[in-house]
């Protein structure tokens, strides 16, 4: 399996720090793409341009439940001007180690979406998904 790692620049976080919160489920997606328009005629014939050789790569983390103190930390990180400043500035992630060929590396990302909170009960709540868009990473 490739490392992320090996396929991004480096680069500096606008907000050195590191996202807040590590306890996500089960689950990190790492998703790719270059960006390419495909034209296709009625036939079989298609034309493609590549805009750029560099992929896009796009992080999901999915939350089912957090504390009340983790959903704090993560609306104010999100929403300080100091800090992410919702989807403009970008700041430092550290995959969990349970994600072996991702764990111990530095990636510089920035929000990708809204940040939505799911309010369940009290004292309870959730994300469906954070979407991180990768813009390189930090030199171990």
């Amino acid at each position: 399996m490739g490392v992320l790692y090996d396929y991004l620049p480096s680069v500096t976080p606008d907000y050195n720090a590191f996202f807040p919160i590590d306890s996500y489920d089960n689950a990190l997606v790492v998703s790719g793409d270059k960006a390419v328009e495909v034209h296709s005629s009625y036939s079989t014939s298609e034309e493609r341009v590549l805009f750029s050789g560099q992929t896009k790569f796009i992080i999901n983390l999915q939350f089912s439940l957090f504390s009340e103190i983790d959903e704090e930390l993560l609306f104010n990180f999100y929403n300080n001007e100091d800090k992410a400043c919702a989807t403009y500035r970008s700041f430092k992630f550290q995959p969990v180690s349970q994600y072996s060929s991702e764990s111990g590396h530095v990636y510089v990302v920035r929000f990708g979406m809204p940040l939505e909170t799911v309010f369940m009960s009290v004292k309870r709540y959730g994300t469906g998904n954070i979407q991180l868009v990768v813009l390189g990473k930090v030199l171990d």
